[in-house]
């Protein structure tokens, strides 16, 4: 995602997905896919670490109406669910589950275990309003986080929204080769922060994690957040998977700027100001996209992009049972 500090027509549902098709994509078509348009950034091996347990409850300021019970996260999406929904997150195409040689992660990254273990230190992800709330948030943010990693293509083994989690690394930068994602001098210090965050030399700040955190003016409050020095150690993410679920679960709730946070739009907390609507940003999943990546994605008709993100939404909101709402696309917004 490419927050920068201080910066001022229907789809037709897919059914659940079906198991798993016994063909396999070869690594080719999968990396052809992920290395396509459709993760352009805004502006534009490591021994595994073990964090887990170490990283501290990051609790954010709710809204003060906002009455937070995450309760057993099972209710809203279980580990039977995680495996319908990312059935090929571990596939032998992919590079989620593979360390810096090419060798697999054993029991894999992208792990639903993992996921909870982040969530909890966000009470109020997934612990807002009623059940069906929930599950609609845990819907968006899986569709965000899908589109961000998907392997899919057109005529993918089980369809292209079945793909998703397939890399935890942007693609063509696992070398350190991307150190176009470093703003030069104190980005954080001089969109008046009370941050310094300038880059660490022979490090990148390329996509990483569910949500392709970048630039090292983000990597730094994720990682203040989170008690790790991602500006020092940025390849943490994508050594620990309980870490890299955290950093886009920060992303999701946090609000910076002039953009609200994700979270407060889908649980509908969020009320836009006169320039917003004037904007056309109004609650839906559409703003939601227009936060992570409006600035490319945003104002402009039957974009590819934000129709893979809507498709993942629908796919994920059908299969959990819940409306999708209105606003799903940001085609008539501008971005934040």
């Amino acid at each position: 995602y490419q927050c920068r500090p201080g910066a001022a027509g229907a789809v037709e549902p897919l059914p659940a997905p079906a198991p798993p098709a016994p063909e396999i994509a070869t690594e080719e078509e999968v990396t052809t896919a992920a290395a396509s348009p459709i993760e352009e950034k805004e502006e534009e091996e490591v021994e595994v670490a073990v964090l887990g347990k170490d990283l501290p409850a990051v609790v954010l300021p709710p809204a003060a109406e906002e009455n937070c019970d995450q309760g057993d996260i099972s209710r809203i999406i279980t580990k039977d669910d995680w495996e319908d929904l990312f059935p090929y997150r571990n596939d032998p195409a992919c590079k989620s589950s593979k360390n810096p040689d090419g060798s697999q992660i054993a029991g894999g990254f992208y792990e639903y275990d993992d996921f909870v273990a982040a969530a909890r230190r966000f009470p109020c992800f997934l612990g807002s309003g009623s059940d069906d709330d929930k599950k609609k948030e845990a819907a968006a943010f899986l569709a965000q986080i899908s589109h961000e990693t998907t392997g899919g293509w057109a005529t993918a083994p089980g369809g292209a929204q079945s793909w998703g989690l397939c890399w935890k690394e942007e693609v063509g930068c696992e070398t350190g080769n991307c150190a176009q994602y470093c703003a030069a001098g104190d980005p954080c210090a001089a969109a008046g922060e009370d941050a310094s965050c300038p880059c660490a030399s022979g490090k990148t700040y390329h996509g990483r994690g569910p949500m392709q955190l970048s630039w090292n003016y983000n990597y730094e409050p994720a990682g203040r957040a989170l008690g790790v020095d991602l500006l020092a150690e940025p390849e943490r993410i994508t050594q620990d998977p309980d870490l890299a679920f955290s950093t886009a679960m920060y992303f999701w709730m946090s609000p910076r700027g002039n953009k609200p946070s994700a979270h407060s739009v889908m649980m509908g907390t969020w009320e836009p100001t006169a320039q917003d609507v004037a904007a056309g940003r109004t609650p839906g999943f559409g703003t939601t996209t227009n936060i992570i990546n409006g600035g490319l994605e945003c104002g402009i008709d039957n974009d590819y992009r934000v129709e893979d993100r809507v498709l993942y939404y629908e796919r994920y909101t059908q299969y959990l049972g819940v409306e999708a709402g209105d606003n799903l696309r940001c085609s008539d917004q501008r971005s934040f």
